[in-house]
């Protein structure tokens, strides 16, 4: 006997019946693993398309909460200066009231009085 034929599955006791079988068994389990694979496969380009579409979303949304926040900021700001000029605007109204009422004369000629003193006391 060589050895080729003492690794042979005859040599060890097999039946002819049996190793078709198994041969059959390993052809039907190789296509398995072929369905598998590609199923694989397929579920990783899945996965892949998934992510990137997942990515992408999240980019459209960080952008779109940037523009939304800028926009804020801008109408805050608006709404700043509006709110300046208001104040001004009554703080204005409040002095030419104070300046041109009653209370004005009065102090007016209250400081004209101390001046008149005070050339006076420098004489």
């Amino acid at each position: 006997m060589d050895a080729v034929s003492l690794l042979s599955p005859q040599s060890r006791g097999f039946s002819d019946t049996t190793i078709t079988a198994s041969t059959i068994e390993i052809r039907r389990l190789t296509e398995q693993v072929k369905v598998l694979d590609s199923a694989n496969l397929a579920l990783m380009k899945r996965n892949d398309t998934m992510r990137r579409l997942h990515e992408a979303e999240i980019k459209r949304i960080r952008v779109e909460a940037c523009d939304t926040l800028l926009a804020s900021q801008t109408r805050t700001t608006e709404l700043e200066n509006q709110l300046k000029a208001c104040e001004n605007e009554k703080q204005a109204r409040e002095v030419a009231r104070i300046r041109s009422g009653p209370a004005a004369n009065h102090f007016i000629r209250k400081i004209a009085e101390l001046e008149a003193e005070i050339l006076e006391l420098r004489k």
